[in-house]
């Protein structure tokens, strides 16, 4: 591994123990000062892994551990962490059952539904829900339901709407995958049609369940969602430690020869090296559990700047803030996109061309 600031390093080391429930390798970065455990936690809060980190700290000596008014606001911040998953299954299961009972069937993308592959579930950040309507009539039905409750739902360009349920913010997308090329859409439908969805239970709701993506095409989402903001506002731990998770849990139930031929046929064979690599070497993913095609370590390293730079979606570098224009976001967006350019011809070239077509285009629309 490069060489890393002290701070990064001890944070890496933590987040990998309570990724992975296992012994802190790298004791020998500890002690640390009160100043560097005060960097740690707020590198924990912009990457958004403040709970896996705190439960790496279980894997430490209690000598080690930082003063005890930050781990009290470190427990804190867990605590917060653990009750919002706990609200966001319930509001996840009422809006299951309520759209059920016209009819509708959501997907959940991402969430809930990867958060049941972490040891502790509980621990992992929450964001937004996501749902996905399999045809266009659902999706129409889904936005009067919700309009219904009264809901202040906004529209976005792409066809997709935000809306919040009791203090959730939860999204309709318009696309399943976040793959732009023209050329593979066919392709991808013939995935989902093929491999299709599976039912979950969704923790601690007496049996309420919600369809996710099948393994083969969980994967393929979360690693064109991760390339997607990667090449664009930035990526941050989280959804890399997602990705972690998702990796080690559904490797043994997807066919390798089929998923070389996926990423292949979408032009995500580089990336997904790319990421294999950051995974093994910053994450601590094992080498048995890895998707790639080959090793890209340099690919990796350059990715490692571009997650520590932009850190949770990119809010770090270019913060969501209220009253900020549409076309203030797609600016920022664009200035990141151009930013990263030489990273993303190089692993990514196709899907990236297209991605800066559809920015371009649904400005173009938003405008017009």
């Amino acid at each position: 591994m490069m060489s890393l600031p002290v701070e990064i390093s001890a944070m890496l080391a933590l987040l990998r123990a309570g990724l992975w429930e296992q012994p802190v390798s790298e004791t020998g970065i500890f002690p640390l000062s009160g100043k560097a455990w005060g960097e740690i936690f707020s590198m924990a809060v912009r990457q958004t892994v403040t709970g896996i980190v705190a439960r790496g700290m279980h894997h430490i000596p209690e000598d080690f551990l930082p003063e005890r008014r930050l781990l009290a606001k470190w427990m804190a911040e867990v605590h917060r962490i653990e009750e919002r998953n706990i609200r966001q299954n319930m509001v996840l299961s009422e809006l299951c059952r309520y759209f059920a009972s016209g009819g509708l069937t959501p997907v959940l993308k991402k969430g809930q539904g990867i958060a049941i592959m972490y040891e502790k579930p509980a621990l992992r950040e929450c964001g937004d829900i996501d749902f996905f309507f399999r045809s266009e009539d659902e999706h129409k039905a889904a936005c009067d339901m919700v309009s219904r409750k009264e809901c202040r739902i906004r529209r976005m360009s792409d066809g997709s709407i935000c809306y919040r349920w009791h203090d959730m913010d939860v999204e309709h997308h318009s696309r399943l995958l976040d793959l732009y090329s023209p050329f593979v859409k066919g392709y991808l439908q013939g995935l989902v049609e093929k491999d299709g969805f599976i039912d979950i239970e969704i923790p601690g709701t007496s049996g309420t369940t919600v369809k996710i993506l099948s393994p083969m095409l969980n994967l393929l989402m979360l690693d064109a969602h991760v390339m997607k903001h990667a090449i664009g506002r930035g990526v941050g731990l989280r959804q890399l430690c997602d990705l972690a998770r998702a990796y080690s849990c559904l490797h043994d139930r997807v066919d390798m020869g089929e998923w070389y031929a996926v990423v292949s046929r979408t032009g995500l064979a580089g990336w997904t090296c790319v990421l294999d690599s950051f995974l093994l070497k910053y994450l601590g993913l094992p080498s048995s559990k890895c998707m790639g095609i080959s090793p890209d370590m340099e690919g990796a390293d350059r990715f490692f700047e571009i997650v520590c730079r932009g850190g949770n979606f990119g809010h770090d570098m270019y913060p969501v803030r209220k009253g900020v224009s549409v076309l203030k976001r797609k600016t920022d967006t664009l200035h990141a996109f151009c930013r990263n350019v030489g990273f993303s011809l190089r692993t990514v070239p196709k899907e990236s061309f297209w991605i800066f077509i559809n920015l371009l285009t649904g400005q173009i629309k938003k405008n017009f």
